[in-house]
């Protein structure tokens, strides 16, 4: 998924700015009840598996969509996943590397700790981001793989 960028200010910007990503739809399609799911990623073979995602975990709100804050500020802004909603991983190179493209490595990605019931999403870093006004008025250019943890 690409998601959608929403930015709020506060006290008519003087409390700050923060940009959101937003995934339509209260749940994501795609659900387990598996509470450490594996994703296969490729990355170029001299580049750290986790350079290249970020496992987070998104809030649902009121108005039937999902969203975690990817940039905000005060005086300057900070772009990235919040501390508070990303997820610790560790990747480990995949067995099978029959797959694998030219130059690329397989990587088996996994959480550090099993996740609680909720809602997530793999992002790949496949953009980047243009800058912070066309952050505000665009999406991120990078991919977002969603999916739920059922009790």
């Amino acid at each position: 998924l690409t998601p959608q960028v929403r930015t709020a200010m506060r006290a008519l910007g003087f409390g700050g700015v923060a940009s959101y990503a937003v995934l339509r739809g209260e749940r994501a399609s795609d659900r387990t009840k598996n509470t450490r799911p594996a994703f296969l990623v490729s990355v170029p073979n001299q580049a750290q598996a986790e350079s290249y995602l970020t496992l987070a975990s998104f809030a649902v709100r009121r108005n039937n969509s999902r969203e975690v804050m990817i940039g905000g500020g005060y005086m300057s802004y900070s772009s990235g996943i919040t501390a508070d909603r990303n997820i610790a991983v560790v990747s480990e190179k995949a067995a099978d590397q029959s797959k694998a493209q030219k130059g690329f490595t397989i990587h088996k990605v996994t959480p550090k700790l099993p996740l609680e019931t909720g809602e997530y999403a793999v992002i790949l870093y496949t953009g980047e981001m243009r800058g912070l006004v066309s952050a505000w008025f665009t999406s991120t250019g990078n991919s977002y793989f969603d999916f739920g943890i059922d009790p």
